[in-house]
């Protein structure tokens, strides 16, 4: 199969419920059954801010309680994971479990393993979050690419950079649109023929109402 990937950015914040509910729900399945057509981007620190001072000491302020420390997890956690599969699920554990933790702190060890990373990667991972010039600097990156992308509500969802609304989207059907009909997996052919049908078995009735008032 040569087809054209399908490029999803995902702006979000660690401890928004919003963001924990797209990945979880939507995100995480989409690329269960369609990893083969996406290219997925997490962009964490959506909405927080940072200042770099020249004595390196670092400020950085988030919206809620704890969402920093949050973010740097995520932040190092796609900076030192490598492989996407085990990314997407690293990220959503870190985003069920911190939302849902008391004191909104990730497992790290606990999403590392359930996620199927090895020690030296979850060891890795702790560490760049204790580090302050390592997670100081990822977090300037997303901060800088948030700005660019005029981030003002998380999650801020870009499908091959067009934005989608994350209260009403459902992400299979617009991935399974995008994707050329000689490459249409199974999981898709419902989806976008159910479309295709419904608009030509509406037509007619909206033709056939045109004429009726027409000839009233």
């Amino acid at each position: 199969m040569n087809t054209q990937l399908i490029n999803i950015e995902v702006y979000y914040e660690a401890l928004c419920k919003d963001s924990v509910n797209f990945v979880s729900k939507e995100l995480l399945p989409v690329y269960n059954k369609l990893n083969k057509f996406i290219n997925v981007t997490l962009i964490p620190f959506a909405q927080g801010n940072i200042t770099i001072n020249t004595d390196k000491t670092v400020n950085v302020t988030c919206r809620r309680d704890g969402e920093c420390n949050a973010d740097k997890v995520h932040a190092c956690g796609i900076n030192k994971i490598k492989e996407s599969e085990k990314l997407i699920k690293f990220v959503n554990c870190s985003l069920t479990e911190g939302f849902n933790s008391p004191n909104k702190t990730i497992p790290i060890e606990v999403c590392g393993k359930n996620s199927s990373i090895d020690n030296n990667t979850i060891t890795d991972i702790t560490e760049c979050a204790n580090n302050t010039e390592t997670w100081s600097t990822l977090l300037q990156n997303y901060k800088n690419m948030s700005s660019s992308a005029n981030v003002t509500t998380v999650p801020k969802i870009l499908v091959n950079k067009v934005p989608e609304d994350f209260t009403s989207i459902n992400l299979m059907k617009v991935v399974c649109k995008k994707i050329n009909d000689k490459d249409l997996p199974e999981e898709c052919k419902s989806i976008v023929s159910g479309s295709d049908n419904l608009v030509v078995g509406v037509l007619p009735i909206i033709i056939g109402a045109f004429y009726i008032i027409k000839m009233i």
